[in-house]
């Protein structure tokens, strides 16, 4: 299962992830207004 961590900011939203296998996400600073982008960051195809 992953553990997602979503931070968000006034401009800004910051995301991490970790697996219960011990995989990490590295955090990710997006612009709110990178919609797009944020979805693609939540999509199960990343890699």
């Amino acid at each position: 299962m992953w553990h997602v961590s979503v931070d968000p900011h006034r401009k800004t939203v910051v995301m991490a992830a970790v697996h219960d296998a011990g995989e990490v996400r590295p955090p990710v600073r997006l612009e709110c207004s990178q919609t797009a982008e944020i979805e693609a960051w939540f999509s199960c195809d990343r890699r």
